[in-house]
């Protein structure tokens, strides 16, 4: 698997019982999970989504 370039943010959430990821670079980029790990993985999963549709639409990328 290719190394992700961009910091994500893992905090937990009383509010939704839950950690949340967020990835800084791509505002409104963020996901929830059980575990530390599944919100990583969710928010990557997320992130790489948002940079492919960027570059699909030509747009430039947030400085990793």
């Amino acid at each position: 698997m290719k190394p992700f370039r961009y910091r994500i943010i893992l905090e937990w959430s009383d509010e939704d019982a839950a950690f949340v990821a967020r990835v800084p670079a791509l505002p409104g980029c963020a996901a929830h999970g059980k575990t530390a790990e599944e919100a990583a993985r969710e928010a990557r999963g997320a992130a790489e989504a948002m940079l492919a549709v960027l570059r699909a639409d030509g747009d430039p990328l947030p400085p990793e």
